[in-house]
């Protein structure tokens, strides 16, 4: 196999978590009303 593969995810584990869990939230809290949507409607 050519090119680099890094055997341990768990460094890079903690970011991608947090990137989905703020995804996520940012979501549910469009969905609430929370957050007023900018995109779409004029």
């Amino acid at each position: 196999m050519k090119g680099r593969h890094d055997p341990c995810i768990v460094p890079r584990a903690v970011p991608v978590v947090e990137a989905c869990m703020a995804i996520v939230l940012a979501d549910h809290l469009l969905r609430a009303g929370l957050i007023p949507k900018t995109l779409g409607k004029k």
